[in-house]
C-alpha cells in the first residue's frame, strides 16, 4: 500500500521526490485522479488550483489528470490505469459522507489494493485514518455524520493540523 499524507499537497521539494518515488514512473507517464470534493462547501477554492499547478510542475501533464467529483456521476470515469488517486483538502466530514453515499470508498480501497498511489490532502489524509473525529476543531460536522469511522487504511489516526492553534 502507498499512501503519502499530508496537510497542504506536494508543496515541499521533498514531498515532490517521495510522491514521485511511490509512483514509480516518469511524471509525464503518470495519469491521477483528482477528487476535489471535500472543497466543494468551502468559500475560498482557490488552494485546488493551486494543487493541481504542483503537480504540473512536477511533470505530470494537464490532460493526465482526470476530475473525479462526488458531487457529480463520476461512473463514465475509466479508472484503469490510474496510477495516483489524489484526494484535496476541504471539509472532512462532507468528504466522508459522499464517499460513502457514492460507494467510493470501496473504490478507493480497491484501487489502493490494486497498487494505486493515494495522496490526500488534509481531510484527504484524515479519511484514511481509522476516525476522522480529529478534524472536529476545526471541520464543522453540518452533514448529519455520526460514524466517524474512516476508511481504515492506516491504523493511525490522521492528524495533519496537529501544529495549528485551533
Amino acid at each position: 500500500m502507498k499512501l503519502l499524507l499530508t496537510s497542504s499537497g506536494l508543496d515541499t521539494e521533498m514531498l515532490r521526490g517521495k510522491f514521485l518515488e511511490l509512483v514509480g514512473k516518469p511524471a509525464s507517464d503518470i495519469r491521477l485522479l483528482f477528487v476535489p470534493t471535500a472543497a466543494n462547501v468551502q468559500r475560498d477554492k482557490s488552494y485546488l488550483e493551486r494543487n493541481k499547478s504542483d503537480l504540473v510542475e512536477i511533470g505530470i501533464n494537464r490532460e493526465n489528470i482526470i476530475d473525479c467529483d462526488l458531487d457529480k456521476d463520476f461512473h463514465d470515469i475509466d479508472f484503469s490505469g490510474m496510477d495516483v488517486i489524489f484526494v484535496a483538502g476541504g471539509n472532512t466530514f462532507y468528504l466522508l459522507d459522499r464517499v460513502r453515499k457514492m460507494g467510493f470508498d470501496e473504490k478507493i480501497k480497491e484501487m489502493v489494493d490494486g497498487g494505486v498511489t493515494y495522496i490526500g490532502i488534509s481531510a484527504g489524509s484524515i479519511l484514511v485514518g481509522p476516525d476522522v473525529g480529529v478534524a472536529l476543531p476545526f471541520d464543522p460536522n453540518d452533514y448529519g455524520v455520526e460514524d466517524h469511522t474512516g476508511l481504515n487504511l492506516t491504523d493511525k489516526v490522521v492528524a495533519p493540523h496537529y501544529n495549528r492553534k485551533d
